[in-house]
């Protein structure tokens, strides 16, 4: 008789547990941009380097997000360069709030990246440097990038040059000598608004700024970008300026984007990287 009445006890405090169950948490709502509608700028934590996983402590991407009603989240980018970011979790305060994106996958090729981020109705972008893992590095004033299938490598110099208003600097990419077929010239120029030519991105949607990609012998060129004009918009990313003198530096980094080629075709520009020294 005692077994049955403690047997019976224990099932209604089990049946009085399961009826306490929580409610779902609302889905969170904000905003990825500044009252003004500009994005907040995401700032990239440790070093990326193609075809190595990165390790979530030190390597991930800190973005800002304009609460404004407190709830569950995941926010995700899209898929390139073989890696997508993600995070999920509860803002439990409206106003600004910081959330760290770590990379699922590696790294395929070591270029400069964009990744588009989605929150609640809005949509922001971000840009990853990532680094040849495989040690190989290019000789001074070299390029090399792929496009269309093809390999393109060959030499250059570049010149950093104050313009005659006083204010802002021309660094000028020009090479020669594709593999196989040395009747070409490769020519970059990217204007900048300061004087000195500094690291990180510099697009051709930037006003001056084109990418050419030419024969010598026809008067055609092979690739090109202008002025951002989409599809055709290219983006050059330094990595490193090691100045030795006034104007007089070496640079480096990569660029990608998509460039049309003589049918008008769209083609993608990837794998580019360059070592260039400056000269006065």
């Amino acid at each position: 008789m005692k077994r049955m009445l403690i047997f019976s006890v224990l099932i209604a405090f089990i049946g009085c547990k399961k009826g306490d169950h929580h409610q779902p948490v609302p889905a969170a709502q904000g905003s990825l941009q500044d009252e003004s509608g500009n994005c907040m700028p995401g700032t990239i934590h440790g070093t990326w380097y193609n075809g190595i996983t990165t390790g979530t402590d030190t390597n991930y991407v800190q973005i800002a997000v304009n609460v404004s009603r407190a709830g569950s989240y995941r926010i995700t980018t899209d898929q390139q360069n073989g890696v997508v970011f993600a995070d999920s979790g509860v803002f439990t305060s409206t106003g600004l709030n910081t959330v760290r994106l770590k990379a699922t996958g590696s790294f395929i090729g070591p270029w400069a990246t964009h990744f588009t981020t989605t929150f609640d109705t809005t949509s922001c972008q971000f840009l990853v440097p990532v680094l040849d893992s495989t040690g190989i590095s290019l000789s001074d004033n070299t390029w090399q990038f792929t496009a269309g299938g093809h390999v393109y490598r060959g030499t250059a110099s570049a010149g950093i040059f104050q313009t005659p208003q006083g204010e802002g600097a021309t660094f000028e990419f020009d090479g020669t000598g594709l593999s196989g077929s040395p009747d070409t010239t490769l020519s970059w120029v990217v204007g900048t608004s300061e004087f000195y030519f500094n690291t990180g991105t510099h697009p051709t949607s930037a006003i001056g700024n084109y990418f050419y990609f030419a024969t010598t012998t026809v008067p055609k060129y092979r690739y090109t970008a202008n002025n951002g004009t989409a599809p055709a918009v290219i983006d050059v990313y330094v990595t490193s300026i090691t100045t030795t003198s006034d104007l007089h530096a070496l640079v480096i980094g990569t660029f990608n984007g998509t460039a049309l080629d003589t049918a008008q075709n769209s083609v993608p520009i990837t794998n580019a990287r360059f070592k260039v020294k400056t000269y006065n």
